[in-house]
């Protein structure tokens, strides 16, 4: 479980990105909220953003996962769970 707790290490340093991409959607959200009737263009906003923030993290974690010495561990338990499922 060493390889999971060092792929949540990544995942710290890329949350201040997602934590951004999650206020401006609540922001986005709550001008929709307040609009009367619903403007559904806010609301599309607020998906935008919080799914550009998503990929944008995702992004980001593949990446850096990639370069880091415990990927080929990571992998190798993943194919383990896989393989297991088969």
């Amino acid at each position: 479980m060493i390889v999971l707790w060092q792929r949540r290490q990544i995942a710290v340093l890329e949350k201040a990105d997602r934590n951004d991409a999650v206020a401006r959607g609540d922001k986005a959200y709550e001008t929709y909220q307040k609009s009367d009737p619903k403007d559904e263009k806010l609301f599309e906003q607020q998906t935008r953003i919080l799914q550009e923030g998503d990929d944008a993290f995702r992004r980001c974690f593949a990446q850096r996962a990639a370069a880091e010495p415990f990927f080929p561990a990571l992998t190798k338990q993943a194919q383990e769970l896989v393989d297991k499922v088969k």
